[in-house]
């Protein structure tokens, strides 16, 4: 994990902040799996930190929120607890140094009873890792008190959606919210889920002029649900500026399909009807239309009128 931290910056924008941090983020490796010699460094710190460590109240606060993270990412998960371990794998193949043999671990309570972290899908991993991560930092500001939710600074975070499935994206985005409430968040992006997430304003599309020049493109009206309504495709097509969402071949098929059509030729279209067929998606509207324009040529061999 990535984080920096600059002083004394400010970032101008809809919603402006007046503060002494910036914190830039980005995440390189997104599992809690140790390394080949030694813990994860976040499975480190929260051992140290909340567990070996006295804590004030900021920090019993802050680890309450570690906590809930576990819990926020999917409910049917919980946190279990960390626990300093002997690696006898590792120590079988090394019997030197044994107290390099000594790994952290998080264990985590489910359905199925107490398991590792590490064996938790890796879009859980990549989430509870950015959040930790984000804990982790914010709690090291000392004009903030060392209370999390205190940071009234502003948060940048490069590609949020990077490696995540869709619905992990969208989870990300409401967890960073309620774990940073007082911060302003500028993330970039390139997921259609994210944008449908966002709240009305946050969204500030880039494009490029002919000359190579990035300028703000204009959005589609939204009212107080933004695009939190709008298909994916919607999403694609006029808030992203993507012209064609379908294949080349489904647009090729879909081109002998009409010409078909139009010239009457019976046997053309019937093919390139089941050609289409078989591309879209079984409750696509589109081939009820399709099989209206059939009709006009006397439908399909297997069809009854």
């Amino acid at each position: 994990t990535d984080v920096n931290i600059k002083d004394n910056l400010n970032i101008k924008g809809d919603k402006l902040i007046s503060t002494n941090y910036i914190i830039s983020f980005s995440v390189n490796n997104r599992n809690m799996t140790n390394q080949l010699y030694g813990s994860n460094p976040l499975k480190t710190w929260l051992y140290k930190n909340y567990f070996v460590s006295d804590l004030n109240y900021s920090k019993e606060r802050n680890f309450s929120l570690v906590k809930e993270c576990f819990s926020m990412i999917d409910p049917s998960i919980s946190f279990g607890d960390v626990q300093e371990v002997f690696n006898e794998r590792k120590a079988s193949k090394n019997p030197y140094n044994r107290d390099k043999h000594f790994e952290i671990e998080i264990y985590v309570e489910t359905s199925k009873g107490r398991i590792l972290i590490d064996h938790m899908s890796s879009g859980y991993q990549s989430v509870l890792m950015i959040l930790l991560s984000l804990i982790k930092k914010v709690e090291s500001l000392e004009q903030y008190g060392s209370n999390v939710h205190n940071f009234m600074g502003v948060l940048l975070i490069d590609e949020i959606d990077l490696y995540l499935h869709p619905e992990w994206q969208k989870k990300l985005i409401e967890i960073i919210r309620w774990l940073l409430p007082n911060a302003q968040i500028i993330t970039t992006t390139h997921s259609p889920h994210i944008i449908q997430s966002a709240r009305p304003g946050e969204i500030i599309p880039l494009g490029f002029d002919d000359n190579g020049n990035t300028f703000i493109r204009d959005l589609p009206e939204s009212n107080e649900y933004g695009y939190q309504g709008w298909t994916i495709e919607e999403i694609l097509n006029d808030v992203m500026g993507l012209n064609e969402t379908r294949s080349h071949r489904y647009k090729d098929a879909i081109k002998k399909f009409d010409i078909a059509i139009d010239n009457e030729v019976i046997d053309d279209a019937r093919n390139e009807y089941y050609r289409l067929e078989s591309m879209l998606h079984p409750n696509n509207h589109t081939l009820k239309l399709l099989k209206i324009q059939m009709a006009s040529l006397g439908g399909l061999e297997n069809d009854k009128y």
